[in-house]
């Protein structure tokens, strides 16, 4: 039995290490083209924010992704989450209106 508990710390403490080694081999921060016009984002610790041509986003990034709240002016549009590709070079994944990160659509970004 204890054997199992450490096994099960050991990887527990690999997957904490990975999310944050993750973090710090594929900085988010930077200019994207999206589907939405160009996207500058801007990573400090786990916090990201940044703007778009029509507002702003801001969310917490845990591992390789990021939930967002996108804003069009200073009125909250919504929700959303991007997943970081393993290259580093894309944020992908859906976006909603109100409390919803589905229905909305895609918003992909492609950094410049």
């Amino acid at each position: 039995m204890r054997k199992v508990i450490v096994v099960l710390a050991v990887f527990a403490f690999c997957m904490v290490l990975g999310q944050i080694s993750s973090m710090a081999v594929c900085p988010v921060t930077g200019v994207y083209a999206s589907d939405w016009g160009d996207v500058q984002l801007t990573e400090k610790g786990k916090m990201v924010t940044g703007t778009w041509q029509k507002g702003t986003v801001s969310g917490m990034r845990l591992g390789n992704t990021i939930h967002y709240i996108w804003y069009e002016g200073t009125v909250m549009g919504g929700k959303g989450v991007w997943t970081i590709s393993p290259d580093c070079r894309t944020l992908t994944g859906p976006w909603g209106h109100g409390n919803s990160e589905t229905g909305g659509g895609n918003w992909n970004l492609t950094k410049k």
